[in-house]
């Protein structure tokens, strides 16, 4: 999901819980995180976009400001452009 290759998904899931379910498994698999933007009233109902967290740069600060927290261990998920991976709920 998060190399250069995208795969265009479609999936009909019968209840929140079963794609609460599946967006949990898909960020479990892939170490991100789906942030939900505002949901939008379409003319079928509610739609809400997921987009992806491992957006952005994992810069760290200057070298010349002194951190206030240590770096993560793990390191960043972040992949310093924008990240293409999202989902749409209708």
């Amino acid at each position: 999901m998060h190399r250069h290759n995208l795969l265009l998904t479609s999936l009909v899931l019968d209840t929140d819980t079963s794609f609460n379910e599946w967006l949990q498994t898909t960020e479990k698999d892939n170490i991100s995180i789906f942030l939900r933007r505002t949901p939008h009233v379409g003319l079928f109902g509610n739609v809400s976009y997921y987009y992806c967290s491992r957006s952005g740069s994992s810069e760290s600060a200057s070298s010349t400001c002194e951190r206030k927290h240590h770096l993560k261990v793990q390191g960043y998920t972040k992949i310093n452009c924008t990240c293409p991976a999202h989902t749409v709920k209708w």
